[in-house]
């Protein structure tokens, strides 16, 4: 949602990065589970799943980004 739908519907043409600053702060709010020290993190996180997407236009590799840190940062 934050990748595929803000950076590619809404802010398509965007300039100076706001499609990648706008995803990542969605992505951290939407990550933040009534944890507010997560926030940071998530946001990083988002700004890097951003850029992923901006330079390889391909929403796959920032899908398997984000199973492969679920993935790895399991706390069940």
């Amino acid at each position: 949602m934050c990748r595929g739908l803000l950076m590619n519907f809404y802010f398509k043409n965007s300039k100076f990065g706001f499609d990648v600053i706008l995803s990542a702060i969605v992505f951290s709010l939407l990550h933040q589970h009534q944890n507010l020290s997560v926030l940071l993190p998530y946001f990083i996180f988002g700004l890097l799943l951003g850029l992923l997407y901006r330079f390889t236009g391909k929403l796959q590799y920032t899908m398997l980004a984000h199973i492969l840190i679920n993935t790895v940062d399991c706390k069940n």
